[in-house]
């Protein structure tokens, strides 16, 4: 088991009106991160006080207390990563969501060693057949290609504070990043992360760790409303304002589109339900040329974008029809 020194590591929970997830997540948890000396916080901009009650009723050791944290209800997702990383106190900071969480057992091996050879970020990587890598501020161009996709899973990735210390003491700065980032909503905290890390020497580490998913079939989709607006306008955004020094960062978008497979049926369907794909969005973003920057896969998002409803429905069932046909037939082939 690896332990931790006090002013070491934090683990920060960011949640929205989800107090049963925090539970939960707790449940799994708690007692392996304080066997570790980690701390943990909360960092609730909840429009009720129903995580602050799992708080208060939850069974905490002497001497181990949850940092709780309340945040304004507006703040936005991409902006909320921030708050720990501008105000922890801690060498590293664990930025984590709420419905995901790991075996503790396996961030000894595979994770907090890491920690221990002192690199400024750590990052888990969400494709499993990727390999581990190191990166350094020398070769910002491949860091960024292979690691945005990864880095965009809020819980996957583990800063060095001292990183962001120079944005506490220079207001000037802080606030040219603010205009830049702090709106983003899909990505904020991550055009803050890759502006500062190219400003100086920090080196950079991928590992792999088995997720458990916290409570999967309970969890909503509450940003399906906004999805393309995530991967097309913010993700653009991001990397229009990072620095330059991120050789051909213009790769990007289509990388992770190409890696997610965001123009697929079951992701152009979910925008379509949602609302956040139709006619007029799809024109705007022909119109403004984003559409051919993220993806040479257009014929799927203009059907689904300009198609009748019910024909969007009949094609989204065929698909769907598919996938457990060819999941049945490769059982069958295992047995």
């Amino acid at each position: 088991m690896i332990t931790f020194e006090d002013n070491e590591l934090e683990i920060a929970i960011i949640t929205y009106n989800r107090a049963g997830f925090i539970k939960e997540w707790l449940d799994y948890c708690y007692k392996d991160a304080c066997d570790r000396n980690i701390t943990l916080s909360i960092y609730d901009s909840s429009s009720n006080n129903e995580t602050e009650q799992v708080l208060k009723n939850y069974n905490i050791y002497p001497n181990y207390e949850i940092k709780y944290n309340k945040l304004p209800c507006e703040t936005i997702l991409g902006y909320k990563p921030m708050v720990p990383l501008l105000n922890s106190e801690k060498k590293y900071v664990w930025v984590s969501g709420d419905s995901r969480c790991h075996n503790f057992s396996e961030l000894d091996m595979n994770v907090f060693r890491w920690i221990k050879q002192d690199y400024d970020y750590i990052l888990l990587l969400a494709d499993k057949k990727q390999k581990n890598n190191e990166y350094s501020s020398n070769d910002l161009g491949k860091f960024i290609r292979d690691c945005f996709i990864s880095s965009t899973c809020i819980g996957f990735s583990i800063y060095k504070t001292s990183m962001f210390a120079f944005l506490k003491n220079d207001k000037v700065l802080k606030n040219e990043y603010d205009i830049k980032f702090k709106n983003n909503y899909g990505f904020g905290w991550l055009g803050y992360f890759y502006s500062v890390f190219a400003k100086g020497k920090y080196k950079a580490i991928t590992c792999h760790a088995q997720i458990i998913d916290i409570a999967p079939k309970k969890k909503k989709q509450v940003w399906a409303k906004r999805f393309y607006e995530c991967w097309i306008d913010n993700l653009c955004q991001i990397i229009d304002n990072i620095p330059d020094d991120y050789e051909k960062k213009d790769q990007v978008p289509k990388i992770v589109w190409d890696g997610i497979g965001l123009y697929k049926d079951q992701f152009c369907y979910l925008a379509r339900i949602n609302g956040d794909l139709n006619k007029n969005s799809l024109a705007r973003y022909e119109t403004e040329g984003l559409l051919d920057r993220v993806t040479s896969h257009k014929k799927n998002i203009e059907f689904y974008a300009l198609a009748p409803l019910f024909l969007v429905k009949i094609k989204y069932l065929v698909f769907k029809s598919l996938g457990r046909f060819k999941h049945l037939v490769s059982k069958m082939i295992k047995v």
